[in-house]
C-alpha cells in the first residue's frame, strides 16, 4: 500500500508538472491566450474551435489571422503544431473543428464539412484586432483540400462581381494545390489564381502527390508537369522545380508567390514534424511578413 500511495503522488505530481508545462508552451508564456470558442456557421450549424490570439493583438495593432484546417476524422487538436508556433510569432492562429468531426455540429448539405473553413472566414473577418490584408489558410489533408476550395471560392466569387477576395495566401500541406486557372460557370475565360500559394508534400505520401507523369511515385513530384505547372502560374520561364525555392511572379499585374517543400515523410507525420513546421514558418513570414511588434524567430526554433 505504501508503495502504491508513492506512485499514486508520483504520478499526481507527474500530470501536474505535465499540464504546467504544455501551458506555457501553448501560451507562449503568457504572451498568447488560448480560447474555445463556438461561432455561429451557416445552416444553423456551430463551429468549435481553438483561437490563439497573442495578447498584443488589439484594434491599434491588428495581427494577420490564419485559419488552420484539421485532415478526415481528426479535429482540432491535431493543429497544435500550427497553433504553438505561428502564434508565437505573433499570428492570431484559429483551428475549427469541421462540422461533423469534433465539437462542431452537422450540416446539413453533402459534403458540408467543406463549408467549415469558409464560415469560419466569414465569421472572424471583421474582427477589429484582424489584419483583413492579411489573412491566410492552412491545412492538411482535407483541411487543405477545404483552403484549396475556400479561396477558389472568394477568388471565383470576386470575378463575378459578387464580394471580394478575403484571402492573401493559403498553404496545402498533405493535398495537392490548384494546378490550373480556375473554369466558371458563366465567364468564357478562365479565372487566374491570385493569391500566394504554397503547398507541402511528403515524399512518402500515400494519398496525395501522386501524378501519372512520374508513375504515381511521390517522392518524384517535383518533376512531374503539374508541379510545373503549378511554379508556372508566377514565372512561365521555370523548367526545373527546386525544393522549397521561393518563386515569384506577376499575376494580372499583381506579384505573387508560389513554393513546393518536399519534406521526408509520410503524410500523418506533417502534423508532428520539424522538417513541415519550419516549412510553414517560412511560408508564412514570407507571404504576410514578420507581424507588428515582433522579430522574427528563426524557424528551426
Amino acid at each position: 500500500m505504501k508503495k502504491a500511495k508513492r506512485l499514486l503522488v508520483i504520478a499526481l505530481l507527474l500530470c501536474l508538472i505535465s499540464g504546467i508545462g504544455a501551458k506555457i508552451v501553448q501560451t507562449d508564456g503568457g504572451r498568447v491566450t488560448v480560447e474555445e470558442v463556438e461561432l455561429l456557421g451557416s445552416d444553423g450549424t456551430v463551429i468549435s474551435g481553438l483561437l490563439y490570439k497573442p495578447v498584443s493583438a488589439s484594434e491599434d495593432n491588428p495581427l494577420p489571422l490564419i485559419i488552420s484546417g484539421h485532415g478526415s476524422f481528426n479535429d482540432k487538436e491535431m493543429q497544435d503544431q500550427n497553433l504553438v508556433e505561428l502564434s508565437r510569432r505573433g499570428y492570431i492562429v484559429f483551428a475549427p473543428d469541421s462540422y461533423r468531426h469534433g465539437e462542431s455540429s452537422a450540416h446539413n448539405e453533402d459534403m458540408g464539412e467543406y463549408a467549415s473553413m469558409l464560415d469560419a472566414v466569414e465569421a472572424l473577418y471583421d474582427l477589429n484586432y484582424v489584419d483583413q490584408e492579411k489573412v491566410a489558410l492552412v491545412g492538411h489533408s482535407m483541411g487543405a483540400d477545404q483552403a484549396n476550395n475556400t479561396v477558389k471560392y472568394y477568388i471565383t466569387e470576386e470575378a463575378l462581381g459578387n464580394g471580394e477576395n478575403k484571402i492573401a495566401a493559403v498553404l496545402s500541406i498533405g493535398c495537392d494545390p490548384a494546378y490550373t486557372d480556375y473554369e466558371v460557370e458563366g465567364l468564357d475565360d478562365l479565372v487566374s489564381v491570385t493569391v500566394d500559394y504554397g503547398t507541402i508534400e511528403a515524399k512518402y505520401d500515400e494519398f496525395f502527390y501522386h501524378q501519372e507523369d512520374v508513375g504515381g511515385d511521390p517522392a518524384e513530384y517535383l518533376n512531374s508537369a503539374n508541379a510545373l505547372l503549378f511554379i508556372q502560374q508566377v514565372d512561365p520561364t521555370v523548367t526545373e522545380v527546386e525544393d522549397g525555392k521561393i518563386y515569384k511572379g506577376e499575376i494580372d499585374g499583381e506579384e505573387y508567390v508560389r513554393v513546393i517543400y518536399q519534406s521526408s515523410e509520410i503524410h500523418p507525420l506533417n502534423h508532428f514534424s520539424t522538417e513541415t513546421a519550419a516549412s510553414t514558418i517560412e511560408y508564412f513570414y514570407e507571404t504576410l511578413g514578420v507581424p507588428n511588434g515582433y522579430m522574427e524567430i528563426v524557424s528551426s526554433n
